[in-house]
């Protein structure tokens, strides 16, 4: 089969998914529209308007990839984090094994924010009474 098509031969469904297919590989290689539209024009012997076409369906696609179900990712995370556990203690590579369970609570969001931070606005005049009034408040929120 020729790389080029005839003008007016209008390709199959599978070569309209190959074709995507090949967008879709040069988007995610962070190629532009000018060197895909040359691209296209060199191996299909297409224009404009059917390459855009073929942007558009990709760009479906990654819109398709984005939308996730949270509760299925979540169930897959830690499924291959017991599996990397498991197959870690079997080949005795132990640091992998104490590692992962500790990247799995991170995955899970159990660790605690570790920093507590204050903004404190300072007026332009206080006196010395005032700022360790201020530092003894500040060190009351710092202990809760």
């Amino acid at each position: 089969m020729s790389n080029t098509k005839t003008a007016n031969k209008k390709p199959t469904k599978a070569e309209v998914i190959q074709r995507v297919n090949a967008i879709l590989s040069l988007l995610i290689e962070g190629q532009n529209r000018t060197t895909i539209l040359e691209y296209a024009g060199k191996k299909w012997g297409v224009g404009r308007s059917s390459t855009d076409e073929y942007i558009s369906r990709a760009t479906k696609i990654f819109r398709q990839n984005a939308i996730f179900d949270r509760e299925l990712e979540i169930g897959r995370g830690i499924q291959v984090r017991q599996m990397i556990i498991r197959e870690s203690l079997e080949k005795k590579n132990y640091m992998q094994a104490i590692c992962t369970p500790s990247d799995l609570d991170r995955f899970l969001g159990l660790y605690a924010a570790t920093q507590k931070k204050v903004v404190v606005k300072q007026p332009p005049e206080m006196s010395v009474a005032e700022l360790k009034a201020l530092q003894t408040q500040l060190k009351k929120k710092l202990a809760a």
